[in-house]
């Protein structure tokens, strides 16, 4: 056995084809939105960070 047979096939490789093959509007959304949330909770950490700084600074 090589571990090239046609058939045989890498877990990743098998997800990744399933996810394919059945992705939803619904999967599609939430992933959509959790990228959304997740950027804009980041942005947000940021911003905070900065202006804390920045009032540090001047006093």
């Amino acid at each position: 056995m090589t571990g090239s047979e046609s058939d045989e096939r890498t877990l990743p490789r098998q997800m990744w084809s399933g996810v394919r093959e059945t992705l939803s509007p619904t999967i599609a959304a939430v992933a959509t939105l959790l990228i959304l949330f997740s950027t804009l909770f980041l942005a947000t950490i940021q911003w905070l960070h900065r202006r804390a700084e920045r009032q540090k600074l001047m006093h």
